[in-house]
């Protein structure tokens, strides 16, 4: 066993493992790689700066694109009926003091025609509020252009944009969209897209409060606990995982799993895919528990449903190994492919070099 080498973002516990060898949000560009990343826990939280989105409840998801300020979810129906999930938190020019503004500028950028074969058909939206933020729910159609340009077909979108009076630069977009034939969302997407559109929830917490705690973990880790602890007992994600990490590596203070996998595990629930990480190595490596490769997995394949490349290494391995699961090397292949394809250098290498085959 040797220790795997990975980028940390943040404080991340890198998990030894075997060595071998402005435009609308759908229309916007992912950053596609040549193989989606099929989503394995239906209506998971997600974790994103600020704010937490469901996935959608029904199977068959894929993700085109996942960090911290975005996401792109496709799915394909029966009869050529395709759907997007959008989420996206953009920079605005521009401060939105109100409604009216807010209902002006998703008007601008959601009408905007994303494909010169296709035209405005429709739009409407009305103002709400969310958990104290500024909320504009719109729907809108585009229709083909004309008979000589037929694709993308009829193109519906329902969405909602928020603005939080703390962030009033700070645009959040959810959109669910369907490109078919038909003139409305078919039936069974009608209640999907709902569901995904309130899912939206922000966080509590105060970016400067964890600018500052983050400063004072490395010199006075007792004022970073007390600035964090009030948050994180509020359920707050980012201000648990900052708990959670000190505990798991002893920054500042004494090594406690225990107390560690307790914020962790409040992290999970706001979707943190770096603590869905670091859980899957705390049962990995016995890290005050008894070593559990299930659990270990099922950590680390909600990280993995979020584009986390780390994670989708270390699924591989356990099906090379045969840990936990079942051994299948064409599942691990496939896990390798995922976690190269986001960009870590040692899958690459493993497929490159192909020992793995000879497991």
């Amino acid at each position: 066993m040797a220790e795997r080498k990975a980028e940390p973002r943040g404080w991340r516990w890198m998990v030894p493992a075997l060595v071998l060898g402005a435009s609308p949000a759908w229309a916007a560009e992912p950053q596609v790689g040549p193989l989606p990343n099929p989503i394995s826990a239906s209506g998971a939280p997600w974790g994103f700066d600020g704010f937490v989105v469901s996935t959608p409840v029904d199977g068959g998801w894929s993700s085109l694109a996942k960090d911290a300020h975005r996401a792109e979810l496709t799915k394909e129906f029966a009869d050529g009926v395709q759907a997007s999930a959008i989420v996206d938190a953009q920079r605005v020019d521009v401060d939105v003091p109100g409604n009216e503004q807010l209902l002006a500028m998703v008007r601008e950028i959601q009408t905007a025609v994303p494909d010169p074969t296709l035209k405005l058909a429709d739009y409407s939206a009305e103002s709400f509020a969310r958990e104290s933020a500024m909320c504009a729910r719109f729907s809108v159609k585009f229709d083909p252009h004309d008979s000589k340009h037929p694709a993308p077909g009829v193109v519906i979108a329902r969405g909602v944009s928020c603005v939080r009076p703390s962030m009033p630069d700070m645009l959040v977009t959810l959109k669910y969209v369907q490109r078919s034939a038909a003139t409305d969302l078919v039936p069974e997407a009608s209640q999907v897209a709902d569901a995904f559109l309130a899912s939206l929830r922000f966080a509590a917490s105060d970016p400067s409060l964890l600018r500052k705690a983050r400063t004072a973990a490395g010199q006075t880790p007792e004022e970073s606990i007390q600035l964090l602890m009030p948050d994180a007992q509020r359920g707050d994600g980012e201000a648990a995982l900052l708990l959670g990490d000190m505990y798991l590596y002893g920054r500042g203070v004494s090594r406690d799993y225990r107390t560690a996998r307790k914020w962790l595990e409040v992290a999970a629930r706001q979707g943190r895919s770096e603590a869905f990480f670091n859980l899957g190595a705390v049962y990995d490596k016995a890290l005050g528990v008894e070593r559990d490769a299930p659990a270990a997995i099922k950590w680390f394949t909600l990280a993995a449903d979020q584009r986390d490349p780390d994670a989708q290494l270390n699924l591989a391995l356990f099906y090379i190994k045969g840990d936990g699961v079942p051994k299948n090397i064409a599942a691990a292949e496939q896990w390798l492919q995922r976690s190269a394809n986001n960009g870590n250098p040692r899958a690459r290498r493993i497929l490159t070099e192909g020992k793995y085959k000879q497991q």
